[in-house]
Order: C-alpha cells, then structure tokens, then sequence
C-alpha cells in the first residue's frame, strides 16, 4: 500500500527541545518547511520512499537524518540532534532544484573557497549540508546528467545559518 505515513519529528538541542527550528523533508518532492511547537515536535506525512529529513534553527545550526519511509498504521518517530556551531563558524544549506522546483537527483555541487572538499555528490535529495564552514567567500557551481551547468553563486558565509536554492 502506497498510503503516506504520519513521521513525528523531534528536534532538540544540548539544553532540550529545539523551539525555534524549522523542519523540511526532501524525497521525491520538496516538503513545505514548518516550524515546529514549542516542545520541539512537528508532525509530516510522508509517502514511502527514501527520505532526508532536515532541522535548521538560528541557534543551533543545522542537522539531517536518513529516514526510510514504509506503510504502517503507527508514527514514525524521528529525532534530529542540533549542536551549536563553533565560534566564527557557520552552516550552509544547499538545495538543488529544478525550474519547477523539484529536486534534482545526481546533481554534484563544486565548492571553491573555505575548508570543504572541492566535489560534493549531492545523490538522490539535491540537498548538501555545509556544517561547521570557515566564514568568508564560498562559490558554489552546481552541475548534473541532462542540465545546463548553473551559474556560480558567491556566498559570504557569516556565524549563522543561511540556506541557498540553486536552480538549474
């Protein structure tokens, strides 16, 4: 049975619940990022498949999990642990996406600048999370099987977390 399933997502920091984070799954599709409550908790509904669930939050950087989603009748349970970034670090996530703002799978992201390796398979999400990243200039260059190369984005990493959409 294809039915979605309900995955109960918690996301907390070194001192308890993460309240300020935003969650976002990336499968076959982009999920709508939501906040979650106040205990640190947001509820999705999933169709089954490969899925990488995403916490991002102001203070305590952003983290990912693998989740492997089948049909069944009870929740999901999911628990995303955020730490701090290190001082005068910051965190980056890369999302790859279509013109139509689907996920682009086999794409591979090329970063020039910082401390991170110079190729980045990205598989089948188009997601790359950059953790613990030198601040200063970072280029991105995205590229993948049937796209036109994307054009170089510059990034000014700062303390904090930023997201970037490269669109191909």
């Amino acid at each position: 049975d294809g039915a979605a399933r309900r995955v109960d997502v918690f996301a907390r920091g070194p001192a308890g619940p993460a309240a300020d984070a935003l969650i976002r799954a990336y499968g076959g599709e982009v999920s709508a990022a939501g906040r979650v409550d106040a205990n640190g908790r947001r509820a999705l509904d999933l169709d089954p498949g490969s899925w990488v669930v995403v916490a991002v939050s102001e203070a305590l950087g952003i983290t990912q999990r693998d989740v492997d989603v089948v049909s069944a009748n009870a929740p999901l349970p999911v628990e995303l642990v955020l730490t701090e970034p290190a001082a005068e670090r910051g965190d980056v996530l890369g999302e790859v996406v279509d013109p139509a703002g689907a996920p682009v799978r086999g794409a591979v992201l090329n970063v020039g600048g910082g401390d991170r390796p110079a190729e980045m398979p990205l598989g089948d999400n188009g997601i790359a999370v950059l953790n613990d990243t030198r601040i200063g200039p970072l280029t991105l260059r995205v590229a993948a099987p049937g796209y036109k190369p994307g054009r170089a984005e510059i990034l000014d990493v700062g303390v904090g977390v930023q997201t970037r959409r490269l669109r191909l």
